[in-house]
């Protein structure tokens, strides 16, 4: 069982170290190519379309990754609520995503990007459904050549644009757009889920209590977890919406482009590791090893715990590289801000493993709260330190907002996991 996992973790680092350093370098390309000021601007736009995508198929991916490892039996029964599930999805990412355009893009822009915004949050949802049937299926393979294709074709999609002349504000947005595509063609490709969910819906389908029953029982409970995605990713969108408005577009468009940079390396380091443990996790759950969960949960966060300030502390080292790969003056990313971004990055996945006993206990509506409660005091710290500190103050606020969170679901959730049942 190690030896599957410690392969699983390699495929899956690989689906995030890849990207995410091919990522850094599209970054570069975009804040060269369109400058800060335009840059603050699109990654508001991305952030509205992650957050509606996000909240729009949460229920769905979460469901999926709830109920299905280790009871594959549960593939054709439950392949028509996911089709139906989709359906439904689509139409409410669309509707949310074109609301928050009209409401948070500032109107010089607003209608060159809220188009190209709801169609992008539309694929970013659609790639998350099939990314949790991947990691569902374990297919580490097949999930980073997935991530590969799409940072890829956005960087070469730059650099061709860029060349060209041709990469815009409005522009860039589609560039987006066809890496996303690129990546959902490719699992649609090389991922054997697809053809038998497929088949499963077309044969298990039919039967309309069946397929009412797992789309209840997929928004039952993956609902409130939805939302509290929703939520978590929609912390840049936070950041940038108060940013613009109080620092400048300029100032608001360097700090998106190093929180894009340094928190991806969280991301990056802590990621895999959360998405082969997820499932794991699960499994045991499903297959009543309670006792062994909770083992994998306390050791995870021990590690995760320690290791955040060391790498945060290791990372702040390339401030001023990172400032000249963007073409801006060493000092518009200070050491501290640097240090404080990556900190952030790794105490919110930690978060991820802290929350674990109360996902355990399926008290999703309190993690909800706990999320509400942590996201609410982040945006009021934004807000206050901002005008003051600029990005450090935003920066602290993500440090702040994170810990309150660990603290808040540790505390909630901290019971003996081995007793009830599930």
């Amino acid at each position: 069982m190690n030896r599957v996992i410690a392969l699983r973790m390699i495929g899956f680092s690989s689906a995030r170290a890849v990207p995410a350093l091919i990522s850094m370098a599209f970054v570069a390309v975009l804040v060269r190519s369109l400058g800060a000021r335009n840059y603050a601007y699109l990654s508001l736009a991305t952030a509205i379309a992650n957050t509606c995508a996000t909240i729009c198929s949460g229920w769905i991916a979460q469901g999926v990754l709830r109920y299905l490892p280790g009871r594959p039996e549960r593939n054709k029964s439950v392949g028509g609520a996911l089709r139906l599930a989709v359906i439904l999805a689509v139409g409410a990412t669309l509707a949310s995503c074109l609301l928050g355009a009209l409401v948070l893009l500032p109107p010089g822009v607003r209608w060159e990007l809220a188009p190209g915004t709801c169609i992008l949050s539309a694929v970013m949802m659609l790639q998350a459904v099939w990314m949790a049937r991947v990691m569902v299926s374990g297919k580490s393979g097949v999930y980073a050549g997935s991530e590969i294709a799409r940072s890829g074709a956005m960087l070469g999609l730059a650099l061709l644009l860029g060349k060209l002349g041709g990469l815009e504000l409005g522009t860039a947005v589609w560039v987006y757009i066809v890496s996303y595509l690129a990546a959902i063609g490719l699992l649609h490709a090389f991922e054997g889920k697809g053809r038998s969910a497929q088949q499963c819906a077309a044969e298990d389908g039919r039967s309309d209590y069946i397929r009412r029953a797992w789309l209840g029982r997929l928004w039952s409970f993956g609902s409130p977890m939805s939302f509290w995605l929703g939520i978590m990713v929609s912390l840049p969108l936070i950041d940038r919406a108060i940013l613009i408005s109080g620092i400048g577009a300029t100032d608001a468009g360097i700090n998106a482009a190093s929180y894009d940079l340094f928190f991806r390396v969280a991301s990056m380091l802590f990621g895999p590791v959360l998405m082969v443990l997820h499932p794991h996790i699960m499994r045991q759950i499903n297959t009543g090893r309670r006792a062994m969960a909770a083992r994998w949960v306390y050791g995870a966060f021990a590690a995760a715990l320690v290791l955040s300030p060391l790498v945060a502390l290791a990372v702040s080292f390339a401030a001023k590289p990172v400032a000249a790969m963007l073409g801006l003056s060493s000092g518009r990313i200070p050491f501290g801000v640097a240090f404080l971004l990556t900190l952030g990055g790794c105490l919110w996945q930690t978060a991820l493993v802290a929350h674990k006993f109360l996902e355990m206990q399926r008290r999703t509506g309190l993690l909800l709260l706990c999320l509400v409660v942590s996201v609410g005091i982040h945006a009021l710290l934004v807000m206050c330190l901002s005008p003051v500190y600029g990005s450090a103050g935003a920066a602290s606020a993500a440090v702040c907002g994170a810990c309150i969170y660990c603290v808040l679901t540790l505390a909630c959730g901290h019971v003996k996991v081995t007793r009830g049942t599930q």
